[in-house]
């Protein structure tokens, strides 16, 4: 039985966020680049992949219509979408369009591995529960 690396294409115009994915994704997925939102919507029409990493800070294209536009375009592309601040509004936006994966800058190796691995159901996600005590006097 032979195993399937699975493909993801990350649109991200950083090289070194370039390279910190291709790091953290070389032994378990195949990685394709594409720096611009051109580049990537290009790639989108030759191949889906099964996960599309849209990291929208320094690019051009309004997020929230290009998050339309995929959404409508590719309605089953799973996609994480990567930022150095979400706000609330954005991300109101966002879930509105289908959009319930986010990944926050700066991040830790280990969450982004397992965020990518859930999107593509290599791995369970998990709950983590926290129990807060709050004086009510």
């Amino acid at each position: 039985m032979s195993y399937k690396r699975p493909t993801i294409l990350l649109c991200e115009s950083y090289p070194g966020l370039q390279e910190a994915f291709q790091l953290m994704s070389d032994r378990w997925a195949s990685l394709r680049l594409a720096p611009t939102v051109e580049e990537c919507l290009a790639a989108l029409t030759q191949e889906e992949p099964d996960l599309l990493i849209l990291d929208i800070d320094g690019q051009k294209a309004d997020p929230l219509a290009l998050l339309a536009n995929l959404r409508s375009t590719y309605p089953d592309l799973k996609l994480l979408l990567v930022a150095a601040e979400f706000t609330y509004d954005f991300q109101v936006a966002c879930v509105k369009l289908g959009q319930l994966s986010f990944l926050t800058k700066p991040f830790s190796v280990p969450a982004a591995v397992a965020k990518m691995k859930v999107l593509l159901g290599l791995a369970a996600s998990s709950i983590h529960t926290r129990v807060v005590k709050i004086p009510l006097s």
